[in-house]
């Protein structure tokens, strides 16, 4: 009965006292879209992380607080790439929410309305299920972590993420240097929180104490030669993908075996993925990808 901007119109009208928030949803629903991902300007970012509040309509309306982060991110693309903004998983899901939402309220049929609840109920259980909570963490972090955005590409007969050189530069990053583990002589250490780098690296299967160190500390020890275990992530406030050794090859983008290309999206269209290097295994390490859930 209605299309996507019709359906916002409706909103509109309906729940003025929103007029913030399906104002930035225009913007995103008439922004050039390719391959599930949202192509901004930096002046529609600007205007969309203006929003400081989000509303979840259902039988009882939810306001969430937000800030710009959750909403909009920024694509830090390899060299002589252009620049480019898109919007976060959370603010897609919450804008499908909402106009799933307004289809309940059109629905003409019992049995209409029915199936769009369940359908509804489906788009708020994955809000529920995870982006909200890394949206919560990513923010109470005070650390800012650093990562390299970068095209994924599929490739063959590999066990290890790939990376360009360009990524070695992160080492010498300071926030790199404040929260990544490094395992040397069977003992980790940390400028960060020691308990939470030992959950970490137990749940990539090493059973590890970790102790308190100095970034410089960590800094020079980062100087002998090791292994990288880094952060494979797919979009920000959404969770990561997979954990994984990084080797360092003549690449321009993020290689990955076809399994983990498939967890990515799906298909092997060039989308972006953040790579994040999150500790550094002096001791002798195999490869290995692990994928979250496995």
């Amino acid at each position: 009965m209605y299309d996507r901007m019709g359906l916002l119109n409706y909103l509109s009208k309906k729940y003025p006292k929103y007029a913030e928030f399906w104002y930035i949803a225009d913007i995103v629903l008439r922004a050039n879209e390719t391959d599930g991902m949202v192509y901004l300007t930096p002046e529609e970012a600007e205007e969309i992380e203006l929003c400081d509040m989000v509303p979840i309509l259902g039988p009882e309306i939810v306001e969430i607080n937000v800030t710009p982060e959750m909403l909009t991110w920024q694509v830090q693309t390899m060299e002589n790439e252009p620049e480019i903004w898109s919007i976060t998983a959370f603010l897609r899901k919450v804008i499908d929410a909402n106009l799933m939402w307004s289809k309940i309220e059109l629905a003409i049929s019992d049995l209409d309305r029915k199936n769009l609840t369940l359908a509804w109920c489906k788009v708020i259980e994955e809000l529920e299920a995870g982006i909200i909570k890394t949206a919560a963490t990513i923010l109470a972090n005070k650390t800012k972590i650093v990562g390299l955005r970068a095209k994924h590409m599929t490739m063959e007969n590999v066990k290890s993420i790939h990376a360009p050189e360009k990524y070695l530069e992160l080492l010498n990053d300071k926030n790199v240097l404040r929260h990544i583990i490094v395992v040397k002589n069977k003992r980790g250490f940390t400028a960060n929180d020691p308990i939470e780098a030992q959950k970490f690296l137990k749940q990539l299967g090493f059973n590890i104490i970790v102790q308190k160190a100095s970034v410089q500390q960590i800094e020079s020890m980062i100087k002998e030669a090791g292994t990288i275990v880094s952060m494979l992530v797919r979009h920000p406030i959404i969770g990561y993908v997979a954990f994984g050794t990084t080797k360092i090859a003549d690449i321009m983008g993020i290689g990955v075996e076809a399994s983990i290309a498939e967890k990515l999206d799906g298909d092997d269209d060039g989308d972006f993925v953040e790579l994040v290097p999150l500790a550094y295994f002096i001791d002798p390490i195999d490869e290995f990808v692990k994928v979250r859930g496995e």
